[in-house]
C-alpha cells in the first residue's frame, strides 16, 4: 500500500512494541501496543514527527529510551515510562539507520557519515568523508564500542571508540 509508510516495529521494556506511521500529507506518529494490556490497542505516543522514519531508523536504549531518526535530519529521543521527550537532535542530515550500544550510545548513519551521541543526544564522535556514500544499515556495534559500517558501494570501515582500525572494500571471492 503506496499510501502508508511501514517501518520494522521494535520491541522495548515491559512488553511494548513501538512502530511509526506517517499518511501521505501528514507527519510521523509513534504508536505503542502494550502486549501485557488486557486488551491490546495500539496508541499514539510522542509529539508528531517531521520527516518519515527510515527502516532501520529505529532503536531502544539500555535505559529504554526509544530513539527515531527522520529524513528532516532529526533523531529523536523518547522516554516511554513518563511519556515525554527526552532529547532532540539535529545531525544536519537525513537519517537512514540507527543502533544502539550496551553502554547507551546511539549510532547514527546519515547519507555520508556515522554520528555517535550518548545518552543525552551530545554528539561524541563524527566520522565522515572517508568514501562512505549512502550508509543505509544500521552500525553493528560490538561489546567494546567499537562497529562496523558498510556503504552502498561495499566499502566496509570498523571504526574503535575514536578511531579508524581497519577501511576497505568487501571481497568476497576469497
Amino acid at each position: 500500500d503506496e499510501t502508508r509508510q511501514y517501518v520494522p516495529a521494535v520491541v522495548g521494556s515491559n512488553g511494548r512494541v513501538f512502530v511509526p506511521r506517517r499518511a501521505p500529507g501528514s507527519a510521523t506518529q509513534l504508536y505503542v501496543l502494550a502486549l501485557s494490556a488486557a486488551e491490546p490497542a495500539w496508541k499514539p505516543c510522542g509529539p508528531a514527527l517531521t520527516g518519515n522514519v527510515q527502516p532501520y531508523a529505529m532503536a531502544i536504549t539500555p535505559c529504554g529510551l526509544l530513539v527515531a531518526g527522520t529524513t528532516a535530519n532529526q533523531v529523536f529521543a523518547w522516554n516511554p515510562e513518563r511519556n515525554e521527550a527526552a532529547w532532540t537532535k539535529d545531525v544536519g542530515s537525513s537519517v537512514r539507520a540507527l543502533a544502539a550500544s550496551n553502554d547507551g550510545r546511539i549510532y547514527c548513519s546519515t547519507h555520508q557519515r556515522l554520528l555517535v551521541l550518548d545518552g543525552d543526544g551530545e554528539a561524541t564522535f563524527k566520522f565522515g568523508n572517508f568514501g562512505l556514500q549512502d550508509l543505509q544499515a544500521p552500525a553493528a556495534v560490538a561489546p567494546d564500542g567499537s562497529c562496523l559500517v558498510v556503504a552502498r558501494a561495499g566499502i566496509a570501515i570498523w571504526f574503535s571508540r575514536s578511531d579508524i582500525i581497519l577501511k576497505g572494500p568487501i571481497d568476497l571471492q576469497t
